[in-house]
């Protein structure tokens, strides 16, 4: 199921993989000779550049594919130049350019994995579609001619409401992303797939984590009411297929940041470093939706497992502290998933995207709390203080227990070895400053 056969490709597949437009495939999923229908027409590249959404350059179009990235033009007519050849799509060019690593590829999906200087198309023809009918853009709560790159609105994800009538977002089957007609908001959530559910297929290696970096991820995440993000430092066993995950780095950043992004990110690598620890995985927060990842996650997942396979596998984990819609559940839910290249049973444009396999793994306890440890709690805390989304902890979550209480009762299961309940909520009300 995980492995590609690669080879070079003959003549004939070279011929048949420079498509025309009209070979872009319906967004029902099925496959058609001669004119597209108008629904998949109804965008094209020619249309975004006399639209001057995109403009034309050199380089500008690009692809990544198997740990591979290939460039291409895009001319003033909406064509795409590469190699000498002109493509009329970017489903065509995709295409052509997956084949020469895996011949048995049977589509591109190319407004999904085509990037238009470092942004997918899908978004740029959102715009389009937005720009064009602003009856949609309102429906959808966005303003006509909003781009999508950092869209929180649900689109076309799904909704229940609970108990105190708020709406929630519910992850859908990733089998259901065919169904699905036209563009798909990547912040639809898609429930993991078990790796039972795949006869003969095993996981393919084993994963520990240490409690205290267990622990230091569940305190991060439940600091504030948006979305925090961190890394995951520890080891690989090549000869018992084992990743160790054994220290959490959390960014010291907020998201969107991108003037500190990269410093922060430097201090963990020298922090990882220093340890002579490696880059394992990284962790997010979903503080109010469901610890299953978005399409979003599905892809940064699949960019990493590309950039680090070369030295180790990599992982991802997502922690939902404990639901603000649950009376009694303290617990905070923590999903490791990662994700399998997808099954090419259908060329619909929302299949390709990776599969997200739900990762079993066992807990190692740590005998104490480390220095290392006791100042990643400390800085956290200092870091989040004036933050405008700071949950106080004195506050009360439920009735009678507090937002305190909450973060006590969800980390008990991870304590060390050696410290007691009293150690830890001692501990906690020290750094949150928080009186008995």
């Amino acid at each position: 199921m995980f492995s590609a056969s690669v080879g070079p490709m003959n003549k004939e597949q070279q011929e048949n993989s420079k498509m025309e437009e009209s070979d872009i495939p319906d967004y029902n999923g099925s496959s058609k000779r001669g004119p597209a229908s108008p629904r998949a027409r109804t965008v094209n590249l020619t249309k975004l550049v006399q639209e001057k959404i995109l403009e034309p350059g050199q380089g500008v179009l690009t692809i990544d594919y198997l740990g591979q990235k290939y460039m291409a033009d895009l001319l003033d007519n909406g064509k795409i130049l590469y190699a000498g050849m002109q493509f009329a799509s970017p489903s065509s060019w995709a295409i052509y350019v997956k084949k020469q690593v895996n011949p048995s590829k049977k589509s591109g999906c190319g407004w999904n994995s085509v990037k238009y200087r470092g942004k997918k198309l899908d978004i740029f023809k959102s715009i389009y579609n937005k720009k064009k009918s602003p009856l949609q853009s309102i429906v959808q709560g966005q303003s006509p001619g909003q781009t999508t790159e950092d869209d929180n609105s649900q689109g076309s994800n799904i909704f229940n409401v609970d108990m105190l009538g708020n709406p929630q977002r519910l992850p859908i089957k990733y089998s259901k992303l065919k169904e699905f007609i036209g563009e798909i908001d990547p912040n639809v959530l898609v429930e993991c797939v078990n790796f039972d559910d795949y006869p003969g297929n095993m996981q393919p290696f084993v994963v520990t984590i240490s409690t205290n970096c267990l622990l230091l991820i569940n305190f991060h995440c439940h600091l504030t009411t948006g979305e925090v993000v961190g890394y995951m430092g520890g080891k690989w066993d090549p000869e018992k297929q084992c990743l160790s995950i054994l220290q959490a780095f959390p960014c010291k950043c907020r998201l969107g940041d991108r003037e500190n992004a990269a410093v922060a990110e430097e201090q963990i690598r020298l922090g990882m470093q220093s340890r002579g620890l490696s880059k394992v995985g990284w962790y997010h927060s979903h503080p109010s939706c469901a610890a299953e990842p978005t399409l979003r996650d599905i892809d940064c997942q699949m960019q990493y497992q590309m950039k680090f396979s070369a030295n180790n596998p990599v992982l991802a984990l997502i922690c939902t502290p404990s639901s603000d819609h649950s009376d009694h559940n303290t617990d905070s839910v923590l999903n490791a998933f990662w994700v399998a290249p997808p099954i090419e049973q259908t060329i619909s444009p929302n299949a390709c995207y990776g599969i997200p396999m739900r990762f079993s793994y066992s807990y190692i306890k740590d005998n104490s709390i480390t220095p290392d440890l006791h100042q990643e709690l400390t800085w956290l805390v200092d870091y989040y203080k004036l933050a405008p989304d700071l949950i106080s902890m004195s506050a009360f979550w439920k009735s009678n227990m507090t937002y305190l209480d909450r973060l006590k009762f969800s980390t008990l299961p991870l304590l060390p070895q050696d410290k007691n309940k009293g150690y830890i909520i001692e501990l906690i009300q020290k750094l949150i400053k928080t009186p008995q």
